[in-house]
């Protein structure tokens, strides 16, 4: 989201380049970050990333609120295996803390059924030993149904410790818990919602 300024600076900039110049306020500045997959991403029995964001060190605040949506397709076959949604929030991929997670039991022979999948976590405190809780729905298009049910929501009644003065990977990820089934994964986006 680009950031529109109620003025400009008429004035030019000075010599020395070590100074912050007139230009600088008029410049495009950068704003909170967001993610996005550009390729279709095919997922079955191995946790996976489906997207992510990098947060610098101390840009995690008490009420920053993380939403990840995805849209997708499930096959399965005989033995389905359950869908595993997480939001994950660590140093290095893959790593970390879940403050929320869903898991659903797939359809049985099921071929491209659609679903959706949304997950909200909010950063209550910060610090070191900051803390961070999150609910997951999915969703899924009635005519074919992926799980067996219309939507399920997670139950996440606890908070976890979320390190805030430390780079941060804020991760959505899958994983089938059986070879013969994957979520291709079509669009997936990360975003701030409350900074």
């Amino acid at each position: 989201m680009p950031i529109t300024h109620a003025f400009t600076s008429a004035k030019s900039d000075g010599a020395d380049a070590t100074l912050v110049q007139p230009g600088d306020w008029n410049a495009a500045h950068l704003t909170d970050p967001a993610s996005s997959i550009v390729a279709a991403a095919a997922i079955a029995n191995t946790e996976t990333v489906v997207t992510s964001i990098t947060m610098p060190l101390n840009t995690i605040a008490e009420g920053t609120t993380f939403r990840a949506v995805a849209y997708g397709r499930l096959t399965s076959g005989g033995t389905p295996g359950s869908s595993i949604f997480r939001v994950r929030i660590g140093t290095t991929t893959l790593t970390g803390n879940i403050p929320a997670t869903l898991t659903i039991l797939n359809g049985t022979s099921k071929t491209n059924a659609p679903f959706r999948v949304e997950a909200l976590v909010t950063v209550r405190t910060s610090g070191t030993d900051g803390a961070a809780i999150g609910e997951i729905d999915a969703t899924e298009g009635v005519a074919v149904l992926a799980f067996g049910v219309v939507s399920e929501i997670s139950a996440v009644s606890a908070t976890v410790v979320v390190d805030t003065t430390a780079t941060k990977r804020v991760e959505l990820t899958y994983i089938s818990g059986n070879s013969g089934t994957t979520a291709t994964f079509e669009v997936a986006a990360i975003e701030i919602v409350k900074p």
